[in-house]
């Protein structure tokens, strides 16, 4: 038996539709036919139904479940023979908050894709305290954040440092406040800010600018408040107000000039549990994150 035949069926059960799992393996509709035929009378059954739908037979039921079972202990055998010849292999599961998933990781990830390709990446987005919680709970391998908690089973690792910026629309009527370019002037409570929400990494490293300055977020005139990045400098180029964004956030091109910097003591990092702190997948993520942004 082939075992790209038996995937194939595997993929159209789970997805319940021909179309769908053709276009997930690269195939064409006709081509997934064929292999499907060439499996039935391998085996000798039918493993559908023809009467409509996608619905497997007594005997397809049983292929798709010794047939899981079968692929699942071969992705098994190749990754261990991979690690044995020193190929890294395997799934690499990455949180991170809104800029490093936005701006920071696509090219560590390329970089791992072109680098390793038996390493599958699973990548989910999160505000930072959201994030930590899923790797304490081991949802996920890494977490790519811009705040530390301390925790007697995390490790932190610094990736990039950063620097908050405060910019406004390209065509706003905003001067950069007199002497004390971190923005130290009370010209600033004047402004209409867009706040990211409390909790975020770039919320907690504002307060903790602005405390260095004699200010805190409730000084400012608070005009919004966004749950992300992307819509705080949209709001901003609509001429909502002020943002205070990561340096990194204006790597694309954007109707947005900048104002200010303000002190900043803020680094994005990358956390996993400690006791995994020499575990092949992890240090993958971390060299080569260190080698684009070192």
């Amino acid at each position: 038996m082939q075992l790209k035949r038996l995937q194939s069926f595997v993929n159209i059960v789970d997805r319940r539709s021909f179309t769908e799992a053709a276009g997930a393996l690269g195939l064409t509709p006709s081509a997934l036919s064929k292999q499907i035929k060439a499996l039935e009378d391998e085996l000798g059954l039918p493993l559908f139904h023809r009467t409509g739908g996608v619905e497997p037979t007594a005997a397809g039921r049983l292929v798709y479940e010794r047939g899981k079972a079968m692929l699942a202990e071969w992705d098994a055998l190749a990754a261990e023979c991979r690690s044995r010849a020193g190929v890294p292999s395997g799934k690499l599961r990455i949180g991170a908050s809104t800029v490093p998933a936005s701006y920071l990781l696509p090219a560590i990830a390329k970089r791992l894709i072109e680098r390793y390709p038996h390493v599958e990446l699973s990548v989910v987005e999160d505000g930072s305290d959201a994030v930590l919680s899923r790797l304490e709970q081991r949802h996920i391998d890494v977490a790519f954040v811009g705040v530390l908690r301390p925790s007697p089973v995390l490790q932190f690792v610094p990736v990039v440092p950063d620097t908050l910026v405060v910019v406004a629309a390209a065509d706003a009527v905003i001067e950069p406040p007199a002497g004390d370019s971190a923005g130290a002037s009370p010209e600033w409570t004047a402004l209409p800010f867009v706040l990211r929400e409390e909790g975020s990494g770039t919320r907690q490293a504002l307060d903790r600018a602005l405390a260095g300055i004699g200010l805190s977020a409730t000084d400012l005139m608070t005009a919004a408040v966004s749950s992300s990045t992307e819509s705080a400098m949209a709001l901003a180029e609509a001429g909502v107000g002020a943002t205070v964004v990561s340096r990194w956030a204006l790597s694309l091109p954007r109707a947005l000039r900048t104002v200010a910097e303000l002190p900043t003591d803020r680094s994005f990092y990358a956390a996993f549990e400690a006791t995994r702190a020499s575990d092949p997948m992890i240090r993958l993520f971390l060299d080569n994150a260190a080698e684009i942004y070192r």
